[in-house]
C-alpha cells in the first residue's frame, strides 16, 4: 500500500477515487500547485471533481501530513509531502520544490526564541527560497545574477 494511502487508512478516511485523482495530480508536478492546477489535473483521471472537493481534500491531507502548504508566488499551494522532519526550499525562479531535514538547527532558533519572549513553541513552519541548480545555469547563460 502506498505511503499516503496507508496514512489516511490509519487516520480512518477512505480512499476515494477523488482523493485519488486529487493526490496522483499533485505527485505528477515537482512544482507546488494551486488547487486550480490540481483541479485540472485531476479532471483528466476524475472528470466530475468539483473545486469544492479539492480545497476539502487538500486541507484534509494537510491535517493528515500526506501534503505541505507551501507559500509561492503570493499565494498558498500544495505538495505531496515526504515523511519526516523535513522543510521546502523553493526555486524563486521556476517554482521547483525539493525538501530538506532541518529538525536539528531550529531546536536551537526554538529555543532562543523561547527565551527571549516568555512563549512555549508548540509548531513551526519553516520554507526556504532560493535560485536552483538548472536557473542558475539558465542565468549564468544569459548573463544574469540574482542575489539576495
Amino acid at each position: 500500500m502506498n505511503t499516503w494511502k496507508k496514512i489516511l487508512a490509519d487516520s480512518g478516511k477512505r480512499i476515494t477515487r477523488p482523493r485519488q485523482a486529487i493526490i496522483d495530480a499533485l505527485r505528477c508536478c515537482d512544482k507546488p500547485q494551486s488547487p486550480e492546477q490540481v483541479l485540472e489535473t485531476a479532471r483528466q483521471s476524475y472528470p466530475n471533481l468539483g473545486l469544492a472537493t479539492v480545497y476539502r481534500t487538500l486541507n484534509l491531507f494537510a491535517e493528515i501530513g500526506v501534503v505541505r502548504l507551501i507559500q509561492y508566488d503570493g499565494t498558498i499551494r500544495y505538495a505531496p509531502a515526504t515523511l519526516g522532519h523535513l522543510h521546502p526550499l523553493i526555486c524563486i525562479e521556476c517554482g521547483k520544490t525539493v525538501e530538506f531535514h532541518g529538525d536539528d538547527d531550529i531546536v536551537d532558533v526554538i529555543n532562543q526564541v523561547e527565551k527571549d519572549t516568555g512563549f512555549i513553541v508548540s509548531e513551526h513552519l519553516l520554507q526556504l527560497g532560493g535560485i536552483c541548480p538548472e536557473c542558475q545555469s539558465k542565468q549564468a547563460e544569459n548573463g544574469k545574477s540574482h542575489g539576495c
